[in-house]
Parts: structure tokens; sequence; C-alpha cells
């Protein structure tokens, strides 16, 4: 198992190598704006991907919740602890939050820290996401793969022939899922910050293929 996780793994880092030119697209429709409309599907699909995440976390959510209550009674009035309880809540608190991060990036969600942003004209702003993607997001999001592909072979027993498990004597078995949801957070933050960039395009260069729909960003 441990070797078909490292084969995975290093097809996957190839992979990444090979299809990270298409980051640069957005950037190339600025100077040929008459090719934004072979890109919008792939926009579209992003876009579906990253609502599809954001309502599997609010069930993760709603989990998240439902475990710590059942944890609380369960040790305060029974007189009882289990360690896979625990590991419910907090799998499920991890959950919600790395999948949501794409969902929120793509209709605005996450905070701004300005006081400029918000009196911006609409074209402003596109330039602002543009840049704020390709010099913060991107780079954010290539640093943490880079950084946690030892963690993730380890949790994989790529390394030791053991996948991880839980810490708990009596958690759950699934503590090298639980770690995978890091780089999947990162992958789904690069897809979302591409399709943000692609709108962010649109509206700079006034394409009305690429426009984004009404209620979907701030």
């Amino acid at each position: 198992m441990s070797d078909i996780a490292l084969l995975i793994g290093k097809g996957l880092h190839y992979v990444g190598l090979i299809l990270s030119p298409l980051l640069f697209i957005p950037l190339l429709l600025l100077f040929f704006p008459k090719f934004s409309n072979k890109f919008k599907p792939m926009a579209d699909a992003i876009d579906g991907l990253s609502k599809a995440l954001l309502n599997i976390a609010g069930w993760a959510g709603f989990l998240m919740a439902a475990g710590m209550l059942t944890a609380v009674l369960m040790r305060y009035v029974f007189g009882q602890s289990f360690g896979w309880l625990k590991d419910i809540w907090i799998y499920a608190f991890a959950t919600c939050f790395l999948l949501a991060s794409a969902g929120a990036l793509k209709s605005g969600g996450h905070v701004r820290v300005d006081i400029f942003y918000s009196n911006f004209s609409d074209q402003k702003r596109a330039i602002v996401n543009l840049i704020g993607t390709y010099l913060m997001l991107f780079p954010l999001m290539i640093l943490i793969l880079d950084a946690y592909e030892p963690t993730l072979a380890r949790a994989w027993g790529a390394l030791s022939g053991r996948m991880e498990l839980s810490s708990e004597p009596d958690g759950l078995p699934l503590l090298f899922l639980f770690k995978t949801l890091v780089p999947v957070f990162a992958v789904t933050m690069i897809l979302q910050g591409w399709s943000n960039a692609l709108r962010a395009v649109g509206v700079i260069k006034n394409l009305p293929d690429l426009k984004v729909e009404s209620g979907d960003q701030n």
C-alpha cells in the first residue's frame, strides 16, 4: 500500500509540474481576449466544484457540532470519554474549514483588511484581485503543497510502510485521510484562484463570456 501511495504521490507531483503553466492563462487572455470563451466551461466547472465542496463542508459543520455536544454530554453527564468521538468532531472541523475555503474564495467570503477596496470600481477591484491571486494566493498554496509533501508521505506510510491511524488508542483509524485534507485545500484554492483570475480578466477587458453571475462575488 505504501509503495502505491508513493507512486501516486510522484505521479501527482509530475502532473502538477506539467499543468503549472496553465496558471498563466488568465494573464495571457489580457493580451488575447478573443480566446476567453474557450475557458469559460473550465471556470464554470471549478465554480461548481467549489460550491459542491461548500455543501459538504456545511454537513461537516453539522457533524462537528453534533460530535462536540455528544462528547460534552458523555463526559459531564455520564462520565465517559471516547477517543473516536473526539476524532469525529476534530476531523469534521478540519473538513469544514479546509473544504469551505475555496467556496468562500469564490463568493468573496474571506476577510479583507483594507480601507480602499470597497470604494473601488469593479475594474479596479478586478485588478487588485488579479494581482493578489498571482502575488499571494498561488505562491502560498504552492509553498504549502511543497512543504507538506514529506508530512503527507509519512501519513500514507511511504517512508515507514505503515499509514498513520490515530493518536488515541480507541480513535478512528483515519489520520492519514485527515492529513490529506491539507493538499486538497491547497489544490482547490489554486483552482478557484484560477477561476477568479479568469473572471477578473473578464471584468478588466469587459468580456461578457467571463462575467460572474450576480451574487457570486462581492
